[in-house]
């Protein structure tokens, strides 16, 4: 009799191991659903609002939306005021003199080709 509960014992623990693990692996597969699920779903909210921020791209809506905007900035009447534009021109010019120094020491090793025998 002993030995009858002793094997059935030993039966019970040697199928414990792998109930434990196919409980993990459900485990595991199922955050790994939950975890895509999510992602798919900000994927998706993004998706929507990348739509609806910039229509549809592409046709003729999109082009003739893209003309109307090059007129209306090349359009004179649009253009800044002579002093603003001096003023940040001004700017820039001070600014690259400020990190041409820098720049070119940056692009000295970038610019240089190896010698070719």
């Amino acid at each position: 009799m002993e030995s009858e509960a002793t094997t059935v014992v030993q039966q019970r623990e040697s199928g414990a191991p792998i109930i434990t693990f196919l409980i993990k692996t459900v485990i595991i597969v199922a955050a790994i659903i939950g975890i895509l699920s999510y992602i798919n779903s900000l994927a998706e909210e993004r998706i929507v609002q990348v739509k609806e921020t910039f229509g549809h791209v592409g046709g003729r809506a999109f082009w003739a939306k893209l003309e109307d905007q090059l007129d209306s900035l090349a359009d004179p009447k649009s253009d800044i005021k002579p002093e603003k534009k001096e003023k940040i021109l001004k700017q820039i010019r001070i600014i690259s003199e400020r990190w041409r120094p820098f720049l070119n020491e940056a692009m000295g090793p970038i610019s240089e080709r190896p010698n070719k025998p």
